[in-house]
């Protein structure tokens, strides 16, 4: 990751053209901005390495730096994505990357940098909303589960004519969810600003590969025939499917805090 100065001009810029918020909606939504890093194979190592190292300049500062706070997610394909929210158009002006780069140094921080960067030739900037009418945690809908870092996730594709068809359809296997008391627990995103194409993301926790196939084959039986009815009625409106494992990295993540106000 670029210094963030750099790095997020233009996505602060068009975002402020477009005018994102959530407005009304935004009980319904959460909305969260990502970076993400496509990391070579042969750089894991390296990136590793550095994405540590940048982990604990953040750690060392955060308690002097408002806002400073963000969750890693890793794919088994080498995807690395940070993930933060913003709740409002003023969220997206706060820079406290910025901020720890100026209390670091410029030179150092910047050094930093540049190692991370050698590691991939492809990232990107984008935002997503966790939609928690979709969404089926009748606990109480949160990104993370304790003990429970492994994720799928299922990216469902469609066109910009579909969306809406297919938020339907979603909402009506949520609702089937509820009706049987399904065991299953997991959280619907939309794709927003700078994604490709238009996306609803499905996140599934569990604590590993295993522990993720007994809960949904448990949970079949529970769903019955119904559900895929369902399902197959909501493939209608997708033009593609992916689906991706990986792991929440506590190790690369920070946690807010309150920062310490200057006397």
């Amino acid at each position: 990751m670029n210094s963030i100065n750099m790095r997020f001009v233009s996505l602060l810029t068009a975002l402020l053209i477009v005018g994102f918020s959530y407005g009304q909606e935004e009980k319904m939504y959460q909305g969260y901005a990502v970076h993400e890093d496509i990391v070579k194979p042969s750089k894991m190592a390296q990136y590793e390495a550095v994405a540590k190292e940048f982990t604990e300049v953040m750690n060392k500062y955060k308690g002097e730096v408002a806002d400073l706070t963000y969750l890693c997610a890793m794919t088994d394909n080498m995807r690395y994505m940070f993930v933060w929210p913003i709740d409002k158009m003023a969220d997206l002006d706060k820079n406290p990357i910025g901020e720890v780069r100026e209390k670091m140094g410029a030179e150092k921080f910047d050094d930093m940098m540049s190692r991370m960067d050698e590691c991939y030739d492809s990232h990107s900037n984008y935002t997503i909303s966790l939609d928690k009418e979709m969404s089926y945690m009748p606990e109480g809908i949160s990104q993370t589960q304790e003990g429970m870092n492994y994720r799928e996730y299922h990216y469902y594709y469609t066109s910009p004519s579909m969306v809406q068809k297919l938020a339907k359809k979603g909402k009506a296997i949520k609702d089937h969810h509820q009706k049987v008391n399904s065991d299953s627990r997991y959280r619907v995103y939309r794709s927003g600003f700078g994604t490709a194409e238009s996306f609803f993301m499905v996140a599934i926790s569990a604590k590993d590969a295993a522990h993720m196939a007994e809960m949904q084959q448990a949970n079949m039986s529970k769903l019955g025939p119904d559900y895929q009815k369902l399902l197959n009625d909501a493939l209608k409106y997708t033009t593609r499917y992916e689906k991706y494992t990986g792991w929440i990295r506590e190790d690369l993540s920070v946690t807010a805090v309150q920062p310490t106000k200057k006397k």
